[in-house]
């Protein structure tokens, strides 16, 4: 089996905000295009979107921090017989504690589930209250079909083998991998709770669209290119075909 690789192309039209997006598709063993516009992060971006990505409070304080930079998905029971689909590429990111669990995650995120600074971020907010504080864009998606691959997500991502195995084999063989940039808003957004948000399923409407101005990347274009060419170097040496 082959990988899938897609890499998103942003551009942008400065005077009206306006983002749009192409997609370009490449089947081929591991070879990526780099060939993408990348924004000066020294600038703030202006972000606004009425999608948010439900996510294990664990994992969205992993991107908050600049730890990781990926997301691995597969699916929940109420997103169809498709499964997940990474369909937004600009979202805020969602904190959940629902089928999140300590076992699930590796070594190094069982160590940064303990740091105290990490375990006071995760305290949940007041009953009835969400609070979205960071919006990511989706800079790289890759369809993982390779299932000895998996092993080298781990320095990438704090999930456990185990679970990135269950995961992989959930319906049908197979992940999505998304590189994700993570962009910290200057004022967070609060939301009331409402039933519309719950169940097994990724992506959720919020009201109405929220912008983010003067939101900041948690890493410096540096620090990110350099995760994303080692994400992108391991694998494709590492894929057969």
């Amino acid at each position: 089996m082959k990988t899938s690789v897609y890499c998103i192309q942003r551009h942008r039209e400065i005077n009206s905000r306006i983002q749009h997006y192409s997609v370009n598709q490449q089947v081929a063993g591991m070879k990526f295009d780099h060939e993408r516009e990348t924004e000066l992060t020294s600038v703030p971006a202006q972000l606004e979107t009425d999608i948010a990505l439900k996510e294990w409070a664990i994992l969205c304080a992993a991107l908050a921090s600049g730890k990781q930079t990926i997301l691995v998905r597969k699916g929940g029971i109420a997103e169809g017989p498709d499964g997940f689909q990474p369909e937004h590429p600009t979202f805020w990111l969602f904190p959940t504690n629902f089928h999140q669990a300590e076992t699930a995650l590796n070594n190094d995120g069982k160590a940064f589930l303990s740091h105290p600074d990490i375990k006071s971020n995760l305290t949940p907010p007041p009953a009835e209250q969400i609070v979205l504080k960071h919006v990511g864009q989706i800079e790289q998606i890759i369809r993982l079909e390779q299932e000895s691959l998996l092993p080298f997500l781990n320095t990438f991502q704090l999930l456990s083998p185990e679970t990135l195995s269950n995961r992989f084999h959930y319906k049908e063989p197979g992940l999505w991998v998304m590189v994700v940039r993570i962009y910290q808003a200057q004022d967070p957004i609060v939301i009331p709770d409402s039933p519309h948000f719950t169940g097994c399923r990724s992506w959720v409407d919020l009201p109405r669209p929220y912008s983010s101005p003067q939101a900041e990347p948690v890493l410096s274009e540096e620090e990110f290119q350099d995760q994303v060419r080692k994400l992108n170097s391991v694998l494709s040496e590492n894929a057969i075909g």
